[in-house]
């Protein structure tokens, strides 16, 4: 058995090699510049670091994250400034990095392979353009998500498209129109058909554009209506709401 004065000495000799750094575990091991919340105050500064201003953070790798100090994008890419004449600012998701390029003409939801191919203010999302917004907003839809992106800068949510309306019929283009296109009562742009009112109708044969297949009722094409107004000359001229179970307050004439 060692004597304890051994013990103590063989423990002293053991060196950090020995027990290697483990990234995550809040201890600033060898070979890390951070981990976690442990950075140096003094030296891991945006401006020591020579990053202009702003807030250093670590990566989940235990190396330094610099994407919010200034000094690492040269110009915005929101507000499209700090290019030259004819140059504009453009975001490389991939590469988190910023260059100033001509403009691009894709527009929002068309294809691009990188962001410069975009309109200015764009970014390449997904082999998308989307337009480019900050914690200020400033998207149609009011939704901009940031992700991971630095500087607080995002990318405009798509806006959803209009609903279609089955009793106006607006919303879809020919050669389609609007329909309740399923049994939940979604609606949907669907190829024109030409079921007339009172004919029998199907799946394969539905009803023409205004009218709907009344499923476990009589399986026949009725008017959509949500008023009675809009039920003139059609059997007692009354929008019944009660024989099939329609959304959005939609009715059949009867």
């Amino acid at each position: 058995m060692l004597p304890f004065a051994l013990l103590a000495a063989l423990a002293a000799c053991q060196s950090t090699a020995d027990y290697p750094a483990v990234c995550g575990d809040g201890v600033r091991g060898a070979g890390e510049a951070c981990d976690g919340a442990l950075i140096d105050p003094a030296r891991d500064t945006c401006e020591e670091l020579g990053q202009g201003t702003g807030v250093v953070h670590c990566h989940t790798d235990c190396t330094l994250d610099t994407s919010m100090c200034t000094g690492e994008f040269d110009c915005d890419p929101v507000a499209d400034t700090g290019c030259g004449t004819g140059k504009h600012c453009y975001y490389d998701p991939a590469d988190s990095k910023v260059e100033c390029q001509s403009a691009g003409d894709a527009g929002e939801g068309q294809t691009c392979g990188e962001s410069r191919d975009c309109l200015p203010r764009h970014a390449c999302l997904g082999d998308l353009c989307r337009a480019m917004c900050n914690e200020n907003g400033a998207c149609e839809s009011d939704d901009c998500a940031t992700g991971s992106w630095p500087m607080g800068w995002g990318w405009c949510e798509p806006v959803p498209p209009p609903e279609c309306d089955p009793v106006a019929q607006t919303g879809c283009s020919a050669p389609f129109a609007c329909y309740i296109s399923n049994a939940s009562g979604e609606l949907g742009c669907l190829p024109v058909s030409t079921g007339a009112l009172g004919d029998a109708c199907n799946t394969g044969a539905y009803c023409a554009p205004g009218l709907v297949c009344a499923f476990g009722y009589d399986t026949l094409c009725h008017k959509l209506c949500r008023e009675n107004s809009e039920c003139t000359g059609i059997g007692s001229g009354n929008c019944n709401k009660s024989i099939v179970t329609l959304e959005d307050g939609l009715g059949v004439c009867q």
